[in-house]
């Protein structure tokens, strides 16, 4: 076959460049989308320093809702004023593989839950906050839990006991004893 008066040789040669250049810019798109998928979670993260740590603030109100979502969750509470007026605030968790790890599941959290929360506030003043700790106030009694930047206390461990004062006649049974004739 031939086309515009080349010889069938040149036409499958042209056929064959044109589908390797074909094939060239799929992949291309490919690639790109790929690079684009595999770095969007970084490009949606961002950091805590519209947060004012060094202030933390607490705040009491009635849960709204508890999203569940990466990279972060998310609680919502309705906190009523001196004045009586109620404001949504909206508090920033960790990610749910962290909470998890720390005790909290999907279902902790429910809408008409009472909380304290201990935040780090918007350093703006917007009605939002990073979640330092949380209290949950129930009838069976509080549950405290970490589902922010702030690590739950380290367990604490008994201090070992205090040697006994005097030498060891006077506390080792027998000792005194076994020890006739030696001087101190």
């Amino acid at each position: 076959m031939q086309i515009s008066g080349l010889p069938s040789e040149s036409y499958r040669c042209v056929k064959r460049a044109v589908q390797q250049i074909r094939a060239q810019i799929l992949c291309a798109i490919i690639g790109g989308l790929a690079a684009c998928w595999m770095t969007s979670g970084a490009v949606a993260h961002h950091s805590s320093a519209e947060f004012d740590a060094q202030h933390p603030i607490e705040i009491t109100g009635v849960v709204t809702e508890w999203e569940w979502m990466n990279p972060h969750t998310w609680l919502f509470i309705t906190v009523t004023g001196d004045s009586g007026a109620t404001t949504e605030w909206g508090l920033e968790g960790g990610p749910p593989s962290m909470l998890r790890a720390r005790g909290i599941q999907k279902d902790t959290f429910k809408a008409g839950d009472r909380i304290t929360a201990k935040i780090s506030p918007h350093k703006q003043g917007l009605p939002r906050g990073l979640l330092l700790q949380i209290v949950l106030k129930s009838n069976a009694g509080d549950m405290r839990f970490y589902p922010g930047a702030e690590a739950p206390p380290a367990p604490t461990v008994p201090a070992p006991p205090s040697p006994p004062t005097g030498d060891a006649r006077s506390f080792v049974p027998g000792a005194a004893s076994a020890c006739r004739g030696i001087v101190a």
